[in-house]
């Protein structure tokens, strides 16, 4: 709905012209304009001129105000359209300037028909009108404590006046998902057109390595991980949506690249389960980030049970591998901590998580186990034999292993298994 022409100010757009044909007429296309319809430009411009609404072909401003950013205005109700044209009367000084609502948004749109782009006064007419919709800002504010006010670049040609209000939608989209009404902002139409997109990937490879070994780490923070995500991600984005969501994929992308490449977690998991698709799942902030934490998590358990996985291998690896090389006198924890590539305390610990004792106990256990084999198979050895097949450094250390796990000497069993060849450990 028109509310204010300023080449027209005697139209009564609440009274009789607005109830007229030529009205709904206006109405309709600059509802076209602000839907961003550049396929019918010059339809809107050289209708709009037959009407005795002038554009021009300059530059173009548009201008987004929102009393409530979670509703919609009404078109019908005309206290808050006059605050605005009775506001903006006092603040703006475009040549041309329009005050309209469409699909419950309430705009102005400024018009400057000799301003090209090249011209050095472009700029300066650019800080101008921020200034203006500042002074606007402050005089509606009392009582609209939620007016948020979104500015758009200047932008030249009839085909601007479309890119204009597009700029809008895109700012307007990242506001409602931000939850933000601080204002008057205006928009950059280059950061917002290229911010979209990214030419160099280092940072978020970097980003995405950095991040991953914290998920690899058995004290992770999956939550405090995902806000740190979330606030680099916002930060490098511009007021788009599509700068959002296509700085999220690329994130996402890098880091489950590397994720499933350094076997953090199964490259197959990632896909199956499309966490690069479920990251795109928001429309809000909280909503992102909420989203963000759940992914996370999920991926830092995925992480730890492929960690779990990993150490039960590796330990009946080296339970296999004592079990093996039991004879060796130079068979030693430290000497399979080095083999095996894990520090001696973890070994312990995992050891003990998996098989209930440290993996000293189990080496003196296995040896133990494995004289008592040899005395049973050779009674006619001698105990130094014996100790010697089985590893021990020397005789004394044997005798203390059969006083730690048994109530019986080598040669006292080996005596008895000679008089009694039928008793075999």
């Amino acid at each position: 709905m028109l509310y204010y022409c300023s080449l027209h100010p005697e139209w009564d757009c609440f009274g009789d012209f607005g109830e007229t044909a030529r009205a709904r007429t206006i109405d309709a296309l600059f509802g076209a304009i602000a839907s961003n319809q550049p396929r019918a430009s010059d339809f809107c411009f050289s209708r709009l001129e037959q009407l005795g609404v002038f554009l021009g072909s300059g530059a173009f401003a548009s201008i987004l105000l929102q009393q409530d950013p979670a509703c919609a205005a009404d078109p019908e109700d005309p206290a808050w359209p006059f605050q605005i044209v009775e506001a903006a009367g006092l603040c703006f000084r475009p040549p041309l300037w329009y005050c309209f609502s469409t699909g419950g948004q309430v705009y102005l749109l400024c018009c400057f028909p000799r301003l090209q782009e090249d011209d050095p006064g472009a700029a300066r007419e650019a800080e101008t009108l921020l200034s203006e919709a500042d002074s606007l800002q402050k005089r509606l504010a009392p009582a609209n404590p939620a007016l948020r006010i979104i500015v758009s670049d200047l932008q030249f040609g009839e085909a601007g006046i479309f890119r204009s209000f597009n700029n809008l939608h895109h700012a307007m989209e990242y506001f409602d998902f931000r939850g933000e009404t601080r204002s008057p902002l205006q928009l950059n139409s280059e950061e917002q057109l290229h911010g979209a997109f990214i030419g160099d990937l280092s940072a978020y490879r970097q980003f995405s390595v950095s991040m991953g070994e914290q998920l690899s780490r058995s004290d992770a923070d999956p939550s405090a991980l995902a806000d740190q995500i979330c606030d680099t991600i916002l930060g490098n984005c511009v007021p788009s949506m599509e700068s959002i969501h296509h700085h999220t994929q690329i994130f996402m992308l890098t880091f489950t690249e590397y994720l499933g490449g350094a076997g953090l977690v199964d490259a197959a998991y990632i896909r199956s389960r499309q966490i690069v698709y479920r990251a795109m799942e928001f429309e809000r902030e909280t909503e992102f980030r909420l989203n963000m934490r759940a992914l996370i998590l999920e991926l830092h358990r995925q992480n730890q049970t492929l960690r779990r996985i990993g150490r039960q291998k590796r330990i009946r690896t080296i339970r296999e591998y004592v079990e093996e090389h039991i004879s060796d006198p130079e068979l030693t924890v430290g000497k399979i901590s080095e083999r095996f590539r894990i520090g001696a305390p973890q070994a312990a610990r995992q050891f003990r998580y998996y098989y209930g004792v440290s993996l000293y106990r189990f080496l003196q256990q296995t040896r133990y186990q494995y004289a008592l084999q040899l005395i049973g198979a050779h009674p006619e050895w001698s105990t130094r034999q014996v100790a010697q097949a089985a590893g021990y450094s020397d005789l004394s250390t044997m005798y203390r292993a059969f006083h730690t796990f048994g109530d019986v000497t080598p040669g006292a069993l080996r005596n008895a298994l000679r008089q009694d060849p039928g008793e075999r450990p």
